[in-house]
């Protein structure tokens, strides 16, 4: 099964700013998108924590994860 889709920051902070604005409850904002609460909550806790960088999506590095497999090994 897919991860499902991929947010920008930009879309990320779009919908934190609407949540916070308190105009529809975080369960109807979120359905229409396809995600859970949950995910809503930890965004605006990253939101609030950093703004829109801490929204971006970080990836680990190839290299540094197959260093760090080898390391384990």
């Amino acid at each position: 099964m897919g991860r499902g889709k991929t947010w920008i920051a930009a879309e990320k902070a779009q919908i934190v700013l609407e949540g916070l604005r308190g105009e529809t409850s975080i369960a109807e904002l979120c359905q229409p998108h396809g995600f859970d609460q949950s995910q809503f909550y930890r965004w605006r806790e990253a939101f609030l924590g950093g703004g829109t960088a801490a929204l971006e999506t970080r990836r680990k590095d190839p290299t540094q994860a197959n260093l760090q497999r080898k390391l384990s090994e």
